[in-house]
């Protein structure tokens, strides 16, 4: 069975970690997926690389798909969103 061949972009950060783990663990292959994940220097390669076709999906924040269309004039859909982002400051109790 050829497998369906699917290329994400994403950011090098931890965002990124559940697709490492997935492929490492073959979860896209079990499912017929030839999976692959790159990463960019920056936004304008990602949304050129989209709009290009390099690559089928490109996770990032809403901001690049607001810059594809008013920036670019290339129709984007967005899949979905809500992620609050990494801002979180995790520290010990008697830190004040």
């Amino acid at each position: 069975m050829a497998l369906d061949r699917l290329v994400v972009n994403s950011n090098p950060t931890a965002k990124s970690l559940p697709f490492r783990a997935g492929a490492r663990h073959g979860v896209f292959a079990d499912f017929g997926i030839d999976f692959s994940l790159v990463s960019t220097e920056n936004s304008r390669e990602q949304r050129t690389g989209l709009a290009e076709g390099r690559f089928q999906i490109v996770h990032v924040a809403i901001d690049n798909a607001v810059a594809l269309r008013d920036v670019d004039g290339v129709d984007v859909v967005v899949v979905m969103g809500g992620d609050p982002g990494m801002n979180e400051l995790i520290t010990q109790p008697f830190v004040e």
